[in-house]
């Protein structure tokens, strides 16, 4: 089998390990592919696994996206991007190979992929796992593989599971009952940090004894951000919470509990489950107060609901065209993309089989831009020849960060369309 091929067939499983084989969709105005595994299809093609691997899956040469923290949401992703291009010229020279370029739906895709890379779990440490369920109490009521107490079931059905969503959905679920068992007990209450679930997770799989027949993995059904909304709402969770969202908050919630800050969701799933058990004593009080049953949910459920609450950073903050502008001036752009306002520093343009050809078009004779994702792939697509064009002049590529490329692309948006071509 080829190379590629496998390595993105092992991109592939990660993916279904974490999120299932259905589509996830986005929770914002920047829509996710149908499915993330054809961004992982994109990843491969434009040979991005030459350099980075994906959790162990690739080349050497830059980091493990995989095990990297990509901050930030789809604005943030493109200017990770845009800022990565230099060394990725470099490389490409080096083995001969052309930048690639992307179509809207490529940028779409891949895009929508390296912001799911943070979602997937890295393998979980079944040692340190059992240290874990050692040090929070859980061998005083569970047994797993024979070691532990009998008060509570076993837990050795547990190490079919391929996701710690199931594990998290029963420790939501029972999280009441269990409450009141280790008062009764006199355990306190764990609480789950870090890797602490997939850790866990690891040491029930390693342990576990399954019985005769059991299949050898089984997989949870995707999580679905939009699904997740809904589930949002009809489970009442907006009646407590309110959403901090792009650096904008939903004032129409009230305040009964914290604020869900975008930011402080993007992190794996199994941190996202350990969060919401910590929560727990907190909503059982509310809910009690208000009247109200426990909250159920199906691993399903657990599956949209950590989904959607991933995905809250993926709208971007809103740009200001007025920074943006102040930006497009200080980075040097209008250098090059207003030739009367670069006077000598604009390239002149050059005549292919008679045609004229800007190496870098007036921006304001381009658009009207459909979305962000149409401005983030002329970016991409651009970078190329920007590259060569900035070494002619001894200038530093402009970095940005994620509030720099929503002002610069708010501010391209605005005066896109506004010059007639010539």
């Amino acid at each position: 089998m080829n190379a590629s091929l496998r390595l993105q067939g092992a991109l592939v499983f990660l993916l279904l390990l974490a999120v299932g084989t259905r589509a996830l969709a986005a929770a914002s105005s920047v829509p996710l592919p149908e499915n993330p595994v054809g961004g992982s299809a994109v990843f491969v093609e434009k040979q991005c696994l030459r350099c980075h691997a994906v959790q162990g899956y690739g080349g050497s040469e830059g980091p493990d996206l995989g095990r990297v923290q990509l901050r930030g949401g789809f604005l943030g992703m493109a200017g990770f991007m845009w800022n990565h291009a230099p060394k990725m010229i470099v490389v490409l020279a080096k083995d001969k190979l052309s930048f690639p370029k992307v179509t809207t739906g490529e940028m779409k895709q891949l895009v929508a992929f390296l912001y799911t890379l943070n979602y997937l779990d890295p393998p979980g440490d079944p040692r340190r796992g059992e240290q874990v369920f050692a040090a929070k109490g859980c061998l005083s009521c569970h047994r797993v593989g024979g070691l532990g107490g009998a008060v509570a079931p076993p837990l050795d059905k547990y190490g079919s599971y391929a996701s710690p969503l199931f594990l998290a959905t029963e420790l939501w679920n029972r999280g009441p009952a269990m409450a009141e068992a280790m008062k009764r007990e006199q355990i306190p209450r764990p609480v789950l940090g870090g890797g602490d679930v997939r850790d866990i997770v690891a040491f029930i799989r390693a342990r576990g004894r399954r019985s005769p027949g059991s299949p050898p993995r089984v997989y949870v059904p995707p999580g679905n951000p939009k699904e997740g909304a809904s589930l949002f709402q009809s489970k009442r969770c907006g009646e407590c919470h309110s959403l901090s969202v792009g650096g904008k908050e939903d004032a129409g919630r009230s305040g009964a509990g914290p604020p869900l800050v975008a930011r402080e969701f993007k992190v794996n799933l199994s941190a996202i489950a350990g969060r919401m058990w910590n929560h727990g004593p907190g909503m059982w009080s509310q809910w009690k107060a208000k009247g109200l049953a426990p909250i159920s949910l199906s691993v399903k459920e657990m599956a949209d609901l950590t989904a959607y609450l991933y995905f809250l950073q993926f709208e971007s903050p809103l740009g200001d065209p007025a920074r943006g502008a102040v930006l497009y001036r200080s980075r040097g752009c209008e250098r090059c993309h207003e030739p009367e306002k670069g006077a000598k520093e604009a390239p002149s343009p050059r005549k292919t089989a008679g045609k004229e050809e800007d190496e870098a078009p007036d921006l304001r004779a381009k658009g009207p831009w459909a979305s962000d994702i149409d401005l983030a792939r002329e970016m991409w697509n651009h970078a190329g020849k920007m590259y060569g064009k900035i070494l002619e002049g001894t200038n530093v590529w402009p970095r940005l960060a994620e509030t720099e490329v929503a002002d610069l692309l708010s501010y391209v948006r605005s005066i896109g369309g506004t010059r007639k071509k010539k």
